[in-house]
């Protein structure tokens, strides 16, 4: 009897396991935002950034994503880094002037 509790114990653990692991990867797998990474130009600021890539976002809500996605602390950026900026952003306009790093 003692054999069973412990063996039904045990069945219960791996089921509390796969699930909330399963649920827990559900959740990263939808967090992730698909992005391109993008040069930054001398004079870029998330502010005037946003003006072209916010699309429907507000401009603190874009603004907060991209620091996010970026892992910054401050809105501060450097010209010739890269920055992700996210797909769902970005204006179906063909922009000689702008450069695109691929990964």
């Amino acid at each position: 009897m003692k054999r069973l509790k412990s063996f039904s114990f045990l069945l219960l653990l791996i089921f509390i396991t796969v699930i909330g692991s399963t649920i827990f990867i559900g959740k990263v797998s939808d967090s992730k935002t698909s992005s391109i990474e993008l040069v930054i130009q001398e004079g870029d600021t998330l502010w005037t950034l946003s003006d072209t890539f916010k699309g429907n976002s507000s401009r603190e809500a874009w603004i907060a994503t991209v620091m996010d996605m970026n892992s910054l602390r401050t809105q501060h950026i450097e010209s010739g880094a890269t920055l992700a900026i996210p797909v769902n952003s970005i204006p179906y306009v063909h922009d000689e002037g702008r450069e695109y790093a691929s990964k």
